[in-house]
């Protein structure tokens, strides 16, 4: 009864089921690169690449989680420094 299209019904009295397609979930990783060199300003009004990095992946996370798909997080130098593996729910 839950999937009858009520609206429907009440124009054409005929019954109309509704069907849904199930969209597959995927998943995203952001890499960030941690090096120091990335962490010097070049001059003292202008963001560092490090910031900018943490900017963009924000960015690009809020709008993965806004469609309902998982995401996670890499940060390296020359080796990998943080692990955040996907998930559809924000870790704070």
């Amino acid at each position: 009864m839950r999937y009858v299209d009520w609206k429907v019904y009440g124009k054409t009295d005929k019954y109309y089921l509704k069907q849904y397609e199930k969209r597959p979930t995927s998943s995203a990783t952001c890499c960030s690169t941690a090096a120091k060199a990335c962490r010097i300003a070049a001059r003292p009004p202008r963001y560092r690449s490090w910031e900018y990095s943490q900017c963009l992946a924000a960015a690009l996370a809020y709008l993965i989680l806004n469609q309902q798909d998982s995401v996670g997080l890499v940060t390296f130098d020359e080796q990998v420094r943080t692990l955040i593996r996907p998930a559809a729910i924000p870790r704070i």
